[in-house]
């Protein structure tokens, strides 16, 4: 919760949902349940309600694809939609949008990825 409560302080308005722990962790990993459903939701109630100018979406999951093409085909004008993907050698993973409205989509490689990190170390140990 320190990282939360850092870019809350930073004016981001945080929304989080819980992990769940499957009966074998740590041999397997928790998992977020619901988020990309949420995600969806929002970006598609926002866009009615004019919440937003542009929508940067960062996911390489395609079951967004539905709600972005319906914020893409239903609110013209509306807001701008970007896209931001992962890219390596073995794999492109873009989410393309079939619209009429153009939609970026950026793919960003590992040495991108490294340019944009955040070092901050949100651990108690970590803070000042």
């Amino acid at each position: 919760m320190s990282q939360c409560a850092h870019w809350e302080l930073a004016g981001v308005r945080v929304v989080w949902r819980p992990l769940r722990f499957p009966p074998d962790f740590p041999a397997s990993k928790p998992q977020e349940k619901g988020i990309d459903v949420q995600r969806a939701i929002d970006l598609v109630t926002h866009s009615i309600s004019r919440y937003f100018d542009i929508a940067i979406v960062i996911s390489t999951d395609t079951d967004l694809r539905p709600a972005l093409e319906w914020v893409a085909r239903r609110t013209n004008p509306g807001p701008r939609l970007e896209l931001e993907t992962r890219r390596s050698r073995t794999s492109n993973r873009r989410i393309d949008v079939a619209s009429p409205r153009r939609t970026w989509c950026h793919s960003l490689d590992h040495d991108d990825n490294l340019e944009v990190r955040d070092e901050t170390d949100y651990t108690r140990a970590g803070r000042r």
